[in-house]
This record gives C-alpha cells, sequence and structure tokens, in this order.
C-alpha cells in the first residue's frame, strides 16, 4: 500500500525533534511526515486530512482506539514488544527511520519532512508610540485562550518588565546563542529559558538591542522555520522593529503583518515613504499581506498588565485576531 502522509506522535518534544533533525537530511518529496506532541492537535489534522498511517507511543494505545482506517505503529519501551510491528524506542533516529520504512515498505528515497501550519503574525509601525507591545500581546492574549502561541519581542528597548517584572529565565540573546551553538538541543534550551504571561509563552526580550542587530537575516528566517518545525505553536506573534537585520524577509515569512498608524500628517507622510521603499525594493508581496490598523490617539490609561487586553488598543487587537488569525 502507498502513503502520502505519516504522522508520528509522541510527547518527547526532543524525542521528536531529534527526528525530525534526522528526516530533514533526507531531500526526497513523495511521502511527508509531519510529528505532533498534542494528541487533540493531531486529531484535529487527522479529521481534516486524508491520513492512513501514524506512530505513536504505545500509552496512546487508548486514545487512538476511537480512529478507524487508520494503520497505527506503536513506539514500544520493550524490545520484545517489536517483533509485534512496532518500533523500539530506544535507539538511534536512523533506526527508526530505518525501521519505519520496513514496516511501511517505504523506499529510502522517498522521506521528507512537513511541517504543521503556523501562523505568524508581524506586528510593526514606521511612526513610533503607537502602543505596538499593547497592541501584540493583547493578540497573543486572545489567540491563547484557544491556542498555543508564543510571543517575541525585536524591540530595542522594550520595557517587558512592565508587563512580566524582572525576573527572567534568560533572553532572546540566550536563545540566539544556543541557536549558533548547541542546534541540536535547542528545543531542550528553549524550554529552559521560555515563560509564561496569561497562557503566551515567550522569551524575554534581549536586554542589549546591539546584540539582536548581528543577527544576520539567514539566521532569522532558519529560526523560524526550527519553531514552525516544532509543531508546538499554533500561533508566532513577533512584535517588530527595525534593528532587526532582514526585517522585511521577516514580514515576507509572515501570515499577515499589522502596520499600526495615526491619523495626522506626519505619520502619514511617514507611512507612505515606508511603503514606497518597501514597493522599491520588490517587496509587493509584504505590502499585500499587510493591514493598517488605525490606533486612537488618545493616551493610553494605565492598567495592569493582565487588563491590557481590555483596553482600546485590546480591543482593536483582539477583533483583528479573531477575524484573521482563529
Amino acid at each position: 500500500m502507498e502513503y502520502d502522509q505519516v504522522l508520528i506522535y509522541d510527547r518527547d518534544e526532543m524525542y521528536l525533534y531529534r527526528l525530525l533533525n534526522f528526516i530533514q537530511s533526507n531531500k526526497v518529496s513523495k511521502v511527508r511526515v509531519s510529528v505532533f506532541s498534542n494528541m487533540k492537535k493531531m486529531k484535529s489534522y487527522i479529521g481534516e486530512n486524508d491520513i492512513k498511517i501514524v506512530i505513536a507511543e504505545e500509552q496512546a494505545r487508548e486514545a487512538l482506539e476511537e480512529l478507524e482506517d487508520l494503520r497505527i505503529i506503536y513506539i514500544c519501551e520493550d524490545l520484545e514488544s517489536e517483533s509485534d510491528g512496532n518500533i523500539y524506542r530506544y535507539k538511534s533516529a536512523e533506526y527508526f527511520i530505518k525501521r519505519a520504512r520496513e514496516l511501511l515498505n517505504i523506499e529510502e528515497s522517498v522521506i521528507r519532512k512537513d511541517e504543521y501550519e503556523i501562523k505568524m503574525a508581524g506586528i510593526y509601525s514606521p511612526i513610533g508610540r503607537v502602543y505596538k507591545t499593547t497592541f501584540a500581546l493583547s493578540m497573543a492574549q486572545y489567540l491563547a485562550m484557544e491556542k498555543k502561541v508564543l510571543y517575541l519581542n525585536f524591540e530595542t528597548y522594550s520595557g517587558f518588565n512592565y508587563y512580566v517584572g524582572e525576573k527572567r529565565r534568560g533572553d532572546l540573546c540566550d536563545f540566539i546563542y544556543y541557536y549558533r551553538n548547541l542546534k541540536e538541543n535547542l528545543l531542550q534550551k528553549f524550554n529552559e529559558i521560555k515563560d509564561t504571561f496569561n497562557n503566551v509563552d515567550y522569551i524575554y526580550p534581549a536586554r542589549l538591542y546591539m546584540d539582536i542587530t548581528q543577527v544576520k537575516p539567514e539566521e532569522w528566517l532558519e529560526i523560524l522555520d526550527i519553531i514552525s518545525s516544532w509543531n508546538i505553536y499554533d500561533a508566532l506573534i513577533m512584535d517588530l522593529s527595525d534593528n532587526v537585520s532582514g526585517l522585511w524577509d521577516i514580514m515576507r515569512r509572515c501570515t499577515k503583518v499589522y502596520t499600526l498608524i495615526r491619523d495626522d500628517g506626519v505619520a502619514r507622510s511617514k507611512l507612505k515613504q515606508y511603503e514606497d521603499i518597501l514597493s522599491e525594493a520588490g517587496y509587493e508581496d509584504v505590502l499585500k499581506k499587510s493591514g493598517n490598523v488605525n490606533v486612537p490617539g488618545t493616551k493610553l490609561r494605565d492598567v495592569a498588565p493582565e487588563e491590557i487586553i481590555y483596553t482600546d488598543i485590546g480591543e482593536i487587537a483582539k477583533k483583528i485576531a479573531k477575524e484573521d488569525l482563529s
């Protein structure tokens, strides 16, 4: 029997990431491999796609029994159980793929990695003082009511301690260091430094913005690919700024870009200059996926960080998130 797509389910995200790293080295295109660490997300994906085969941890037997017309291969803890048509967990990623090929009768040259779709939203303004972080965090919090959301802040001076305090487990500079030097353990390191604010996962912004200005455009794009490949998050909200090298390429990778503006002469002039330069540089596609968000001119009242979602800016962000990203 031929398979167009194979799903792999395991709650151990590091185990899945090691498999993904190995599969990425296979330059083929016939059989897609998607990985999941969330059972609800995988079941939803199966319901929307013609899936015939799932490879899953053996602890998932009961949860998978209700699914019909599926061939299920289990990742077993006991070597003797492998003879029942399963795959033994405690061997290399190379062995895992070899064993899966044998069980499914898939040729070596027909496997590639496939990512679960993640919606990426870029929040940007060429103007300044438009409550961009309030907007971005409100959007993230709204989506996090039902989805798994990651928030990244690239601002020069984020003032992020206002929202979450001074305590931090690491910051964006640490993540970049791990990406460059410990890529094979990046997911583990990510989990060590990420934190959560109102159900939104985040990495604390860089304290010294000069550090992230040194990150090359291709590095940022690979980082986005890696985060997507984890299949952990439904949405990535990026609070962007001009100090990011390759800013427009990051925007190009986004599902949607939200440009925050004000309705006054100077703001309109800045917006036009920004849009003209984008067009001249060949980024018309970024303009097409961009939406201008007119921010009220009134001063934002001081509220508790967890209540920003209920401000005027927060209400605008929620409405847009519901329409575009839910």
